[in-house]
């Protein structure tokens, strides 16, 4: 047996414990969805961080999942006895470790004990969530932990932050390519209101009158276009890209 079969072997439980037990589904379907929500939210407001707060949210989260799981290791006879955390030992300690560390977080979160930069990162949905994923798996299925788990947790872990980073920049790339076309869009209705302004002034009267507010209107839409795309890019970068040249030509460009 070649030494990376082990951790396969470990890592396809991960992958396929919600099939093989339908129970785990109910933990890991809000679990996944949390993790994808967040990441698309981050995804778009970059300059935002997690917080505080949700910090100790997540934290708690981890920390209902291990109260849950030592009831269903305690629930593993009928009827449930204590002798059940005796007899699954690995799963026991790895649970209370889990659960410790959940209090710690919370603690941490609360009096800010930690740098915000650390803190964010491990009570983000992704670490957080995914170990309430591999212990839930761990308990569900009642697999015996061995140093394979670990490196497939390991691995499974990394998968996942990869895919979450690649998600990550393909938003990035949509959400730049639609402000490129916002900016676009601001500087066609700037043109057509110029060329309705042009033509107003080879006109009659009573059709200068038309024009003038058929380019007017133009303008408006112009300048609302152009300030959603400045609040829009704040949000994503932090600063102005496409908006701030157009805001900065608004005396110039927005005439009327």
């Amino acid at each position: 047996m070649q030494w990376y079969e082990p951790v396969l072997k470990e890592l396809l439980v991960f992958v396929n414990a919600p099939v093989e037990n339908a129970q785990i589904l109910w933990v890991a379907i809000p679990l996944f969805i949390t993790i994808l929500t967040m990441t698309f939210y981050f995804g778009l407001y970059k300059k935002e961080d997690l917080g505080w707060n949700t910090s100790i949210g997540n934290s708690i989260v981890l920390l209902f999942v291990c109260v849950d799981l030592l009831r269903m290791i305690y629930n593993y006879t009928q009827p449930p006895e204590l002798i059940n955390f005796f007899e699954n030992p690995w799963k026991s300690i790895i649970v209370v470790v889990i659960l410790i560390e959940a209090i710690v977080m919370v603690i941490c979160a609360f009096y800010h004990i930690l740098p915000a930069k650390i803190m964010y990162f491990i009570a983000s949905p992704l670490p957080v969530n995914l170990q309430a994923y591999i212990i839930t798996t761990v308990v569900y299925i009642k697999m015996t932990p061995t140093k394979y788990t670990f490196y497939a947790a390991i691995i499974w872990f990394s998968v996942l932050f990869l895919f979450i980073n690649l998600i990550k920049v393909l938003e990035s790339i949509y959400v730049n390519h639609r402000h490129k076309k916002m900016s676009e869009e601001v500087r066609e209705l700037m043109h057509e209101s110029r060329q309705l302004f042009k033509e107003a002034k080879k006109v009659s009267n009573i059709r200068r009158k038309t024009l003038i507010n058929r380019a007017k209107e133009k303008n408006v839409e112009a300048k609302i276009v152009a300030n959603k795309l400045a609040v829009a890019e704040e949000m994503q970068h932090g600063e102005l890209i496409f908006a701030k040249k157009l805001l900065r030509l608004d005396k110039k460009s927005f005439m009327f």
